[in-house]
């Protein structure tokens, strides 16, 4: 599949470890763009359109669980500490975030929480969860990535154009 053609995956997540596992092993099938925490996923998704977002929960500056509240308009049902401090960033990729920008983008979590934290992760918005540890579950990555695309597809308002 040419690089062009291929589904253009943000993958957030702090752990180099995984950032090498994961673009090693989907390479094939999308382009893989890292962002090491939350933050630096919306400053990317202000610069460049993505298809879908791979997202870990615990990272620094700015946890899946944040990004989620301000992509999806669901900030509200994070904790006060949280919110507050979501409240107080003043970056322009934040606020076009909080502006509903990305509000239909698929986002797939991939965590350790998920069994404890998966009513909460679901709330916030999440599309598909795959727990990690991740060795063994590529076929199940790749199927959430294909199926939460094909949704954002069917989802998509038709132009009227053919080609």
């Amino acid at each position: 599949m040419e690089a062009e053609t291929k589904p253009k995956i943000l993958y957030v997540e702090d752990a180099n470890l995984m950032q090498v596992i994961i673009a090693e092993n989907l390479r094939l099938y999308y382009q893989i763009f890292p962002a090491r925490n939350g933050l630096e996923a919306l400053e990317k998704m202000a610069q460049e359109a993505f298809d879908a977002v791979l997202l870990d929960i615990n990272m620094p500056e700015l946890s899946g669980y944040q990004f989620l509240g301000i992509i999806r308009g669901t900030y509200g049902l994070l904790r006060e500490d949280d919110r507050k401090k979501i409240e107080q960033r003043g970056e322009d990729y934040v606020k076009k975030a909080l502006q509903g920008a990305y509000k239909g983008m698929p986002v797939i979590v991939m965590s350790t929480d998920g069994m404890t934290n998966e009513r909460r992760i679901m709330e916030l918005g999440a599309d598909a969860i795959v727990l990690k540890p991740y060795q063994n579950k590529k076929l199940l990555l790749i199927g959430a990535i294909d199926k939460v695309l094909a949704e954002k597809k069917a989802n998509e308002p038709f132009s009227g154009e053919s080609g």
